[in-house]
């Protein structure tokens, strides 16, 4: 994704913010989304939660990024941040094959390169696409998922999916590490137990 970020912003003459901010986050209303805190945001910045060996507990000295205004740590695989409402907004531009409101943001063939498995079976029923997982051996995955969704987690435990069968998204945002796949796996778990009972 590093590389990948890089590539966007040689093609695209801008740096990787403004390019994200010019195709992605403007159009989508995205306005909370970036690479930076303001003073302001700093005081609705969740606290990260540590709980590892060693520490446990709410901190907000750990960060790995500074987020300052100023900064030019524009990654392609790590350092935004963002809100639930925000996040949303993408959920739903690619649960709606790339268009939200009425206006195209992503193709639908972009769309299927990025979910179009590249590597082998993680044996946990998924394999990797251009910067998504998908799902394609949900007994594997043991949490009554269809086959075929897709998403992506971040370090501090983000986690989302889009699934298409059931014309549905899922958002968990949290600040906290280590990181666990578990989060994820319990949070499709409730959802799809859920729906398997009401039908």
């Amino acid at each position: 994704m590093a590389i990948l970020g890089r590539v966007a912003e040689v093609v695209s003459k801008k740096n990787f913010y403004e390019f994200l901010k010019f195709e992605i986050f403007d159009p989508l209303g995205m306005n909370e989304t970036k690479f930076h805190l303001t003073e302001s945001d700093r005081e609705n910045f969740q606290p990260l939660y540590i709980n590892n060996e060693t520490i446990k507990g709410f901190t907000n000295e750990l960060d790995e990024l500074t987020y300052d205004i100023n900064n030019k740590a524009y990654f392609g695989g790590e350092g935004l941040v963002s809100t639930l409402n925000d996040y949303s907004s993408f959920c739903q531009m690619l649960l709606n094959g790339g268009i939200f409101k009425g206006q195209k943001i992503i193709s639908q063939e972009s769309i299927d390169m990025m979910t179009k498995p590249y590597s082998k079976d993680d044996d946990n029923g998924f394999e990797i696409g251009f910067s998504f997982f998908v799902l394609t051996d949900p007994d594997r995955d043991g949490t009554n998922s269809p086959k075929g969704i897709f998403g992506w987690s971040g370090y501090h435990n983000t986690h989302f999916w889009i699934d298409l069968e059931n014309d549905l998204y899922g958002v968990f945002m949290t600040r906290a590490r280590d990181f666990s796949f578990e989060i994820s796996k319990d949070f499709r778990r409730a959802v799809y137990s859920s729906l398997k009972s009401e039908k």
